[in-house]
C-alpha cells in the first residue's frame, strides 16, 4: 500500500491510525513508519475507500452489484482514489448493467475498464479485475478485510 504524505489530511490520517510521526520526517525518510503502523494505517483508510466506491458508482447501483463486484470497485477506487471521480463511464455502465441483468452489459463495462489509464498502471490487476467483472474467477491477488 502507498500513502501519499502530501495528501490533504495525511496527518490527520496518520493520527486517526494512532500513529504520532512527522510528516516532514517521514517525507524526507528520517523517520519510517513499522510494518504495524503500517497495516493500522491501511485499515482506517479502508472504510473510506468503500465509501468513496458506493458514492462514485452511486449507492442504488453499489447495492445492486455482488459482493464480488463491489471488491472489484472498491480495489479500482482504492487504487484512483479521488480520480475515480473523473470517470463517469462506468458508473453509467454498471447502471445499465444491474437494471438490466444481462451479461453484455457487464462485458461492456468490463471491457471499458480496460480502457482506463488505470488499467495501464495497474496492467495484470485490470485484466483480472475485468475478468471478474464479466463473472470469471474471483482470485486477484488483493484481499479486503
Amino acid at each position: 500500500h502507498v500513502f501519499n504524505l502530501k495528501k490533504a489530511g495525511a496527518a490527520t490520517s496518520l493520527t486517526n491510525a494512532g500513529i504520532l510521526k512527522n510528516i516532514k520526517a517521514l517525507e524526507s525518510g528520517d523517520e519510517h513508519l513499522t510494518a504495524e503502523e503500517a497495516e493500522r494505517l491501511l485499515a482506517s483508510e479502508l472504510p473510506h475507500y468503500e465509501k468513496l466506491a458506493e458514492r462514485w458508482v452511486g449507492k442504488d447501483t453499489w447495492d445492486k452489484l455482488t459482493p464480488d463486484r463491489q471488491q472489484i470497485i472498491f480495489n479500482m477506487a482504492f487504487n484512483m482514489g479521488g480520480n475515480a471521480f473523473t470517470i463517469t463511464s462506468l458508473p453509467r455502465l454498471l447502471k445499465k448493467a444491474v437494471n438490466s441483468g444481462r451479461q453484455e452489459d457487464y462485458d461492456a463495462a468490463a471491457d471499458r475498464m480496460l480502457g482506463y489509464k488505470w488499467a495501464a498502471q495497474v496492467k495484470g490487476r485490470a485484466v483480472r479485475l475485468a475478468e471478474r467483472m464479466r463473472g470469471g474467477p474471483k482470485d486477484d491477488g488483493y484481499k479486503r478485510s
